[in-house]
């Protein structure tokens, strides 16, 4: 399945597909965010049933914390549009797979504790459905609650600009364009050694 599990990730990856006139239809990627967000949902569902607490919806550090899930999410979507891309990585699935979820792991370290490390939709409408239904909730959770699930996908948004427009390694035949570029510049060194040795 390619193992997104996280909209934005499918956002930011289907934004490089379209520019790339790719032949994946757009459905499919609609059905990967609906899968992913029933997945959220059972998760919320799964948690009652268990009696387990969810955790609070309400940022240690208010709106810095939309600044900081947007930045993180970013990251997260950019290191998995280079991870898929063959042109730039090689890496087996299984190793992808790895560093994606270190990411995430030390995300969830690095910010929990600011913004909770949600940097996921799916999780984001559980956790809105879960503390609105089940648990006892007051207006400000509600309220920054928007943010765990706007967050991700600019994030998703900004990662493919980045991926794309800025760095430009989304685009198609990049690994050739860069060759070119060297072997153009290494002939344009070339040139003036070649015309020193011709008129000594």
């Amino acid at each position: 399945s390619g193992a997104h599990v996280n909209p934005a990730v499918t956002l930011s990856l289907f934004l490089t597909d379209y520019r790339n006139n790719s032949q994946q239809p757009g459905l499919l990627y609609v059905l990967y965010v609906i899968m992913q967000t029933l997945g959220g949902l059972l998760a919320t569902v799964v948690a009652e049933l268990a009696n387990l607490e969810f955790p609070a919806l309400l940022p240690s550090k208010g709106w810095y914390a939309f600044i900081i899930e947007v930045i993180f999410s970013m990251f997260l979507c950019l290191a998995v549009q280079i991870l898929c891309d063959k042109k730039l990585s090689n890496a087996n699935p299984t190793i992808a797979g790895t560093i994606v979820g270190v990411m995430v792991y030390t995300t969830a370290l690095s910010i929990g504790q600011l913004s909770g490390g949600v940097i996921n939709p799916a999780i984001a409408v559980g956790l809105i459905v879960g503390k609105t239904i089940f648990k006892d909730t007051n207006i400000d959770q509600l309220y920054y609650s928007g943010l765990y699930f706007i967050a991700p996908f600019v994030g998703g948004i900004l990662a493919h600009i980045f991926y794309y427009d800025i760095f430009r390694i989304g685009e198609p035949n990049f690994a050739e364009k860069k060759m070119a570029e060297v072997v153009e510049g290494s002939q344009a060194e070339k040139q003036p050694l070649l015309a020193q040795q011709a008129t000594a």
